[in-house]
């Protein structure tokens, strides 16, 4: 015996997987026979290893037919070179990205999970390996939809994946909830980005924060990405990738000034910097539309990307001072925001699924799945980002089964986003698949 971990596919086709066939050697593993529309399941692997085994002769393999069609791919295990490899033969199958017979690498984690991810019907497939313009490449089904009728993956904390200056009791382990820039970001899938705008640094520049009062020792934290990089990044990808970007600006703070929020002369400064941001959506009435009402085509077409700017202040903001450029207030969206507040996995699951069943069909509902270090213990023990990324592989088995037509979340928001195959927007797709009108 020897390295194992689990394979996860996700079924967001309308037809039911068939098990067809399945064969193995040097590797043990044992699929289902059937694996029904909207759900999940978790197939342990295992391989072979030793000092009588020839390890490059290792090979399995199993079919899945989609129903009755005549779509039909397979998984394969694999070891060239020695290395473990699992992957997906899209045998009479062809999906954004991938043609019919390519092979998407799935990966493999020792005593971790991989998955693959399948929805569409009738030709109009998407999966694991999607395009970085998932967006635009999907408005064929996606863009007559209104913005509260689509699933996209979200960033937490989106501008913390590095530390440009910080306070003397915060650490990576506490502070950091991403791993790669926004930039990085939104080439993994992510198309809203909690960004939090911080003063400080010696010119009084802007960038986005972590903080936190920890009462007797005062404010606690690190500040991240610069607003100028963040605008910069934004203007890269969108140059490149004609997709629609939600921005949410909330927790804002001047640092120099003793943590207290903006002002009207600051937020003023921080909108004219944004107003460098290209593609900034302009609604023919700004300051009434409700964006969620809106269909993705009002906002995305051929070579045409839009940047949705949302205003969450501390204090009341001079919006009405930048009429007609690309800023909104939250309450425009309709978002609702209820993060668990714990770092208990499954509380955390339990309660964010309870909020989305609970959530008004009118609403834009974020399902904020994050802990939060809530005591010093927390802070201690548990290293955010290892607790968000076993937390994360839960996303794949627990959301689409929790999912129905009249409940399934906006934004899938998470903590150290990952995309080398982007599968949290295949993980949206499945939604969007089998839960949009």
């Amino acid at each position: 015996m020897g390295q194992g971990g689990g394979i996860n596919l996700i079924n967001g086709t309308p037809y039911d997987w068939k098990k067809s066939n399945q064969t193995s050697y040097q590797v043990n593993w044992n699929f289902p026979d059937t694996i029904k529309s909207g759900t999940t399941a978790t197939i342990y692997i295992e391989w072979n290893q030793g000092l009588f085994v020839t390890e490059t002769d290792t090979t399995a393999n199993v079919t899945y037919t989609l129903g009755t069609t005549a779509y039909r791919f397979d998984l394969q295990a694999r070891r060239p070179n020695k290395a473990f490899v699992v992957q997906a033969y899209l045998a009479d199958i062809a999906t954004d990205n991938n043609a019919r017979g390519d092979t998407i690498n799935i990966g493999f984690i020792h005593d971790g999970d991989v998955y693959f991810i399948l929805s569409g019907s009738g030709g109009n497939f998407t999966s694991s390996n999607m395009s970085k313009p998932w967006m635009q490449r999907n408005l064929g089904r996606l863009g007559r939809r209104a913005l509260r009728d689509i699933c996209m993956p979200g960033t937490h904390n989106a501008g913390m994946s590095t530390k440009t200056d910080g306070t003397a009791l915060a650490s990576a382990n506490n502070v950091l909830c991403q791993s790669v820039s926004v930039l990085g970001q939104l080439f993994a899938g992510s198309r809203y980005l909690d960004i939090r705008p911080v003063i400080g640094g010696e010119a009084n520049e802007f960038f986005t924060g972590h903080y936190t009062n920890a009462g007797i020792v005062g404010w606690q934290g690190w500040s991240g990405q610069s607003m100028k990089d963040i605008i910069g990044e934004i203007n890269a990808f969108t140059a490149l990738c004609h997709e629609l970007i939600i921005i949410n600006l909330s927790h804002d703070f001047n640092k120099n000034a003793g943590f207290r929020s903006l002002y009207d002369d600051e937020w003023k400064r921080l909108f004219r910097d944004l107003t460098r941001l290209n593609n900034r959506y302009t609604a023919p009435n700004a300051s009434t539309v409700i964006l969620s009402n809106l269909p993705l085509s009002s906002f995305i077409g051929a070579n045409k990307a839009a940047v949705i700017i949302l205003v969450d202040p501390s204090l009341q903001v001079p919006l009405k001072a930048f009429p007609n450029r690309g800023f909104y207030a939250s309450s425009q969206l309709n978002v609702i925001d209820r993060y668990s507040n714990t770092i208990d996995p499954q509380h955390m699951i339990e309660t964010q699924i309870t909020e989305m069943k609970n959530a008004p069909p009118s609403a834009f509902f974020l399902l904020s799945w994050t802990l939060t270090q809530a005591s010093l213990r927390d802070v201690v023990l548990d290293d955010l980002m290892v607790i968000a990324e076993a937390v994360n592989m839960k996303l794949y088995t627990k959301l689409l089964p929790a999912c129905s037509r009249t409940a399934f979340p906006n934004v899938i928001y998470i903590d150290f986003i990952k995309g080398a195959n982007r599968d949290i927007a295949a993980l949206a797709m499945a939604v969007n698949s089998l839960f949009g009108p």
